[in-house]
């Protein structure tokens, strides 16, 4: 197992919801400096979206956040009267608490922020007795992606694409019921 003293050391902390103290391609420039060729590549690889990996870090990363979704998608589709079946292979097990508590929320920025918390919350629990580790710089990546993807909020343009998406769907609806299309 390699080490990455300085390479870690020299990282700025991060903490959640506050805005990014670097971009993804700084970081991968510092860790391309001190980290083998076949760690640099596994750096690169590392995506908040989940992807199959040989590594096993990143396959636990993905069971994990594709069984949020799969919760996620199946309480939406359960309060939309719906049935929703999980892909092959997808775990739904234990998230079912934490999906609610996302769905609870009275806006879907605080539910995306509830969501990054809960996604916080795992990695520091996976690499909490690892330092100066792949494991540890493929978290901190996993980190630093979900505080750039919290500086694109958008508040009041989350707003209006909100408001006006209801407002198309709706008069989709009445559109359709008017018709006959709808029963």
């Amino acid at each position: 197992m390699n080490l990455y003293y300085y390479t870690v050391a020299s990282l700025p902390a991060l903490r959640p919801k506050e805005k990014s103290p670097l971009t993804l391609d700084r970081l991968l420039e510092q860790a391309s400096e001190f980290l083998t060729p076949q760690d640099f590549e596994i750096l690169q690889s590392v995506n908040l979206i989940p992807t199959d990996s040989l590594v096993p870090f990143l396959q636990s990363w993905a069971s994990w956040e594709r069984g949020l979704r799969g919760q996620l998608a199946q309480l939406r589709a359960q309060r939309l009267g719906q049935t929703w079946q999980a892909p092959e292979g997808s775990p739904l097990f234990g998230w079912e608490d934490l999906a609610r508590g996302a769905l609870q929320k009275e806006s879907p920025l605080e539910a995306e922020y509830f969501l990054d918390d809960l996604r916080w919350q795992y990695l520091d629990q996976s690499t909490w007795n690892e330092h100066f580790t792949l494991n540890w710089l493929m978290s901190y990546s996993l980190k630093l992606q979900i505080l750039l993807r919290q500086d694109r909020f958008e508040r009041e343009l989350g707003k209006k694409n909100l408001e006006e998406n209801y407002l198309k769907i709706t008069s989709a609806l009445a559109a359709g019921k008017e018709s006959g299309e709808l029963k």
